[in-house]
């Protein structure tokens, strides 16, 4: 494996050029990405962009999982009926359907 520079961008603007075989040393493979809220501007590691914080940013946190959730059930429920409607059907026939 190549030997190179860890490519770490710290806070302050400089690169951390500590040594490193997978591209980030052994004190920033850890750290993880973070972005701002948005709605306080603190960092934050969630997907859905509030940092969590007591307030505004908690109740839009908890809202933003509710909804994601609802919608990977949707989903789910939807390949579900798509599994039962494709029973004992031959995927052959569906295969020559789509390629007309």
């Amino acid at each position: 494996m190549p030997y190179v520079q860890c490519t770490y961008l710290k806070t302050n603007g400089a690169i951390c050029t500590r040594g490193s075989i997978a591209g980030l040393c052994g004190e920033h493979i850890r750290c993880k990405a973070q972005f701002p809220c948005e709605i306080c501007g603190k960092g934050t590691q969630s997907v859905t962009g509030f940092c969590g914080a007591k307030g505004r940013c908690r109740h839009a946190q908890i809202a933003a999982h509710g909804r994601a959730r609802t919608a990977a059930l949707k989903h789910s429920m939807g390949v579900e009926k798509i599994a039962t409607a494709l029973e004992g059907v031959d995927l052959s026939d569906l295969l020559e359907l789509l390629d007309r």
